[in-house]
């Protein structure tokens, strides 16, 4: 968490944390931190669910996800509904 803390603080210094969030942030989350959590083992995924929970939390007061697939992650994850969150991200 320690780098998405200091990449917030970065961006919001070099007034450019409005064009990463509008042009990379959700189709970085996406491709790469959904794509890390496949590759979780299974006694692990709650623990790595609830670290991008973290991340999510930490860009929230400057962004919301706009395509149905970030969107209904957040709502399990935010829910603590692990089982469908797995059954849908995690196969």
């Amino acid at each position: 968490m320690v780098c998405e803390k200091e990449r917030v603080k970065k961006y919001i210094h070099y007034d450019i944390l409005g064009d990463y969030l509008e042009l990379r942030y959700e189709a970085y989350f996406s491709f790469w931190y959904l794509g890390k959590l496949k590759m979780v083992n299974d006694d692990e995924f709650i623990e790595a669910a609830n670290i991008l929970k973290e991340i999510i939390e930490i860009f929230a007061p400057y962004y919301s996800f706009k395509t149905e697939i970030m969107i209904r992650f957040q709502e399990l994850l935010f829910d603590e509904d692990y089982q469908i969150l797995k059954e849908e991200y995690a196969n």
